[in-house]
């Protein structure tokens, strides 16, 4: 199979979206084989590689990155990085074709003929992905922004660090989700051919018939199998965390998780809620959560600092601090002669 031939798609969306529910299900397709959750768009960004991999030294940072990130899995894809550690590249080598050597490899543990990745926020990260894997397809899931707020808060109260949670982080949460919301309107208002949107609604009442124009996207035959979907995702032990979080994927589908925050916030949440989130939501056709209390002149003024916390972007500082930080990193790994100062920088890599 040449390297470019192999047909790649992305599953991207909102979190807690079905992102996952739609990976399993597509993953027991015999044709496609998905890896979970390697962010690739977002360390190509860090790094500024999405078109060329410069050095031995930005490839050790990508796939330390890479291999940290599926290793909450088990994936035949922390294998295929670790092979592609042992490797000998001419540099620079273009992203794709460094990429797709490792992509292949990958597909051949399945016998499969098409790639994929899931990852929600690699929806931030879509020109990166473009530039990286050219022709490559997206499928975005999105839910409403009610609900996906309340079943992030919820989920967070599994772990057994968070048992004190009470929402505080939200004010990271809630500017998270209306970002996601922005890039799905930006790329729906494009109208690309090789952009499929699905809500989250959707394939919880009609899986079949979502499936199936799935597949069609992908211009692959619908198979039965992708129904059979549950005790199929496997976490290794660094990923235990993740398996609580990902808990639903073994019960049946539950359609009463639609809309359900409506029936567990109180009236000032979703009063508040229902303002961040008024544009997002009549762009995507979702109802507003009703509201039984007048606003207090307090939650108008949370409601007027969130939008200019927002416009400031503020919190988009930590992504950016990230950025900065692999890009300092790389460069002292690069220009820093000092054999013990590149061990320091190189402290954390499996791969060195």
């Amino acid at each position: 199979m040449a390297i470019d031939s192999i047909p790649v798609f992305f599953i991207v969306g909102l979190p807690r979206s079905g992102t996952t529910l739609l990976e399993q299900m597509l993953n027991q397709h015999s044709k496609i084989a998905v890896c979970p959750e390697m962010a690739t768009g977002q360390v190509l960004w860090r790094l500024n590689a999405s078109q060329n991999i410069t050095d031995r030294w930005q490839q050790l940072i990508i796939l330390n990155y890479l291999y940290q990130r599926v290793s909450f899995f088990k994936t035949p894809m922390t294998e295929c990085i670790s092979h592609m550690a042992e490797k000998d590249f001419d540099f620079p080598i273009p992203t794709h074709l460094w990429f797709h050597q490792l992509i292949r490899e990958f597909i051949q543990h399945k016998q499969a003929d098409m790639y994929a990745e899931k990852t929600p926020e690699n929806l931030l990260f879509l020109n990166e992905l473009k530039n990286a894997f050219p022709g490559s397809k997206f499928i975005v899931l999105v839910r409403h922004p009610i609900d996906v707020v309340y079943s992030i808060i919820e989920n967070l109260k599994l772990l057994p660090e968070l048992n004190n949670f009470k929402g505080d982080e939200c004010g990271q949460i809630i500017p998270m989700i209306k970002r996601y919301l922005n890039e799905i309107m930006l790329h729906k208002n494009r109208n690309e051919e090789n952009f499929l949107f699905l809500k989250y609604e959707d394939l919880i009442m009609d899986p079949l018939q979502v499936l199936k124009g799935v597949c069609n996207f992908l211009s692959l035959d619908f198979e039965t199998s992708l129904l059979d979907y549950r005790y199929k995702k496997g976490f290794s032990e660094k990923g235990e965390n993740m398996k609580k979080i990902h808990h639903f994927l073994n019960e049946e589908i539950n359609p009463s998780r639609v809309n359900r925050s409506f029936g567990f916030m109180n009236s000032k949440e979703l009063y508040f809620l229902n303002e961040v989130f008024k544009g997002e939501m009549k762009y995507l056709g979702y109802s507003f959560a009703p509201v039984t209390d007048l606003p207090s002149g307090l939650i108008k003024t949370h409601i007027v600092l969130f939008k200019i916390k927002y416009f400031l972007k503020i919190d988009l500082f930590s992504t950016i601090i990230k950025k900065i930080r692999f890009i300092l990193q790389y460069n002292g790994l690069k220009y820093v002669k000092v054999q013990f100062i590149q061990n320091r920088l190189s402290r954390s890599f499996f791969f060195k």
